[in-house]
């Protein structure tokens, strides 16, 4: 896989792409250009040769779309030497094969300032392996849905070390089988199970447990490096900038790209964002859980804010609210006694019947909009930020669709406003 970007990002040779890691150059056609619609920085290009296929991504800023939601910007046309391959519309990903457009299209978002692209809507794989309804897992089919995921455009796979105790990376590094490259894996190191049933765990970020942590995870991913590594919880008996300094030895060893945080406050993150840059924030976040988008009580700016003042994703776990905001779960839900919503005080009898407000909300934005509650409630994570990609999980393929074509759901400024009017949840999250 060979991604391009345009070698005018800073004014200089506007009219071609450059493919880095090699000496050749794309023309881009003059028609299909950005010309003088956008500064060419504000519209990257990346076009992905993975072996017979073309992916071509153009992307403009999530707030210029959002400013001029009626504008169609002119398609861009991309020309491999003298034969063109692809057109595409903006923050639209097209696969070609053999001159044919196939599969899903899937708007993109950039990680961070990294240079990388993918797609707007991750997949987040914890729930394969733990968590929620453990009596129905199948392997089988959760293997088939990454892989689905992949096809469609869905290119940011996050898993982590404690999930199932490892079982969860070995099961996305199975489903990933040769198809590694056409992904940014994600994963997570500092959390240590002490009991799977219960589910117990303490941290351990020492530099020791790190090192062991990073190498058990790339074995059962069967990978030599990840791309996003993230330390899972920062731990109170070990100095974060300790902690940070060897990660940041991954980096320069070449088996970890970019590094994150989860779960972290702003001040730790500027701490560590000092020493090694912060590339993502991974953080629950929805329509019933918004403490990422305001500043805690001792700190100046919100997580998100920070997040997009220096560069980095935010990556909002949980979106649909750990299936609530779906709208399939109601005061009559029973749940196994291993899902970890059995016993989480949002989901309890009471709360439930008291956050029925909220659902009702997002159901009469959904049916005003023609989709699904799901999908209000994960394109309103989108409009908070263009640097915003949520993971839902799902081991359906119908939900995963579902889930992605959330992210063209186009929400108006009617629509915002009564999300975001929305009460506060009843139950604390954990």
């Amino acid at each position: 896989m060979v991604m391009v970007a345009p070698s005018g990002r800073h004014g200089r040779n506007r009219d071609v792409v450059t493919l880095r890691g090699r000496h050749q150059r794309v023309p881009i056609g003059h028609e299909g250009s950005c010309g003088n619609q956008h500064d060419t920085a504000r519209c990257p290009i990346a076009v992905i040769l993975a072996q017979a296929e073309v992916c071509v991504i153009s992307a403009d800023s999530n707030e210029q779309r959002q400013a001029r939601p009626s504008r169609r910007v002119r398609p861009v046309v991309i020309f491999v030497g003298a034969k063109e391959v692809s057109v595409v519309s903006f923050m639209t990903v097209y696969c070609y094969r053999n001159g044919k457009r196939e599969g899903q299209s899937m708007n993109v978002r950039e990680v961070g300032s990294t240079g990388q692209v993918v797609g707007a809507i991750g997949l987040g794989c914890m729930g394969m392996s733990w968590g929620y309804r453990e009596s129905a897992r199948d392997d089988d089919v959760s293997i088939r849905v990454i892989r689905e995921a992949v096809e469609r455009g869905v290119t940011l796979i996050d898993t982590a070390d404690i999930y199932g105790d490892g079982h969860n990376e070995s099961l996305v590094g199975r489903a990933l089988s040769g198809i590694r490259d056409d992904v940014v894996i994600s994963t997570k190191g500092g959390l240590v199970v002490d009991n799977l049933e219960s589910r117990a765990m303490h941290r351990d970020a020492s530099a020791r447990h790190m090192r062991d942590a990073l190498d058990a995870s790339l074995k059962r991913l069967g990978v030599d490096g990840v791309d996003l590594y993230y330390l899972h919880r920062v731990d109170e008996n070990v100095p974060l900038e300790e902690t940070w300094a060897q990660l940041a030895e991954f980096v320069t060893s070449g088996r970890v790209r970019h590094l994150g945080l989860s779960e972290v406050s702003v001040s730790d993150a500027a701490l560590v964002h000092a020493i090694h840059p912060v590339a993502a924030i991974q953080s629950e976040m929805s329509l019933w859980t918004r403490d990422a988008l305001v500043p805690a009580p001792d700190e100046d700016t919100s997580v998100l804010d920070w997040t997009s003042a220096n560069g980095a994703m935010f990556v909002p776990f949980a979106p649909l609210g750990r299936g609530f905001l779906s709208g399939s779960i109601g005061v009559a839900t029973s749940f196994e006694s291993s899902d970890f919503r059995a016993s989480n005080p949002r989901f309890s009898d009471e709360a439930r019947r008291a956050n029925e407000t909220i659902i009702s909300v997002v159901r009469s934005v959904a049916l005003r909009r023609n989709v699904t509650p799901a999908q209000i409630a994960l394109a309103w994570t989108l409009a908070q930020s263009g640097n915003v990609i949520p993971i839902p999980g799902t081991k359906s393929s119908k939900h995963l669709v579902e889930n992605i074509e959330a992210a063209s759901v186009h929400l108006d400024d009617q629509d915002l406003r009564e999300l975001n009017e929305l009460p506060a949840a009843m139950g604390s999250r954990y």
